[in-house]
């Protein structure tokens, strides 16, 4: 009977990440609003050269500063941008999220990098995210 309940939590828990994950892709405000909780903590490992030090608290500082901000300043999407999704883990509230991306920045540059990122989902909604990435070479590569 336990191992069915956490069966079915997994579940819920990895549809709402994919659908955050959907959203984003799609640029879909609204939708991505709808998946986060209202107090959602974002954090990015070892991203202190980020706005806010990597760590966002809210929705808005989620979606907004980090999400659209940071990403829509950094990146060149009139150029091919690739988001591709290597694997995806649930166990419980807790979904772990592999993906790559490729995509050139404002300056010009290639930017390729591996992500691990680890949500937790709580009643439907992301409660809190943590990115692991290579950010010595984001570091480089974005703002060098």
């Amino acid at each position: 009977m336990a191992s069915e309940a956490l069966t079915d939590k997994s579940a819920e828990s990895r549809a709402v990440v994919l659908r955050t994950l959907d959203a984003f892709g799609r640029v879909d405000l609204q939708a991505l609003y709808s998946t986060f909780k209202d107090d959602v903590v974002w954090d990015v490992i070892g991203g202190s050269y980020l706005p806010q030090g990597g760590h966002y608290v809210g929705k808005e500082a989620v979606i907004q500063t980090f999400l659209v901000g940071f990403v829509t300043a950094c990146f060149d999407f009139t150029a091919p941008f690739k988001f591709e999704i290597k694997s995806v883990s649930a166990d419980g509230p807790t979904v772990v999220v592999e993906w790559f991306m490729s995509a050139k920045t404002v300056r010009g540059l290639s930017y390729e990098n591996n992500y691990c990122v680890v949500f937790t989902v709580t009643h439907g909604q992301v409660q809190s995210v943590r990115e692991y990435t290579d950010t010595a070479y984001q570091l480089r590569v974005l703002f060098e």
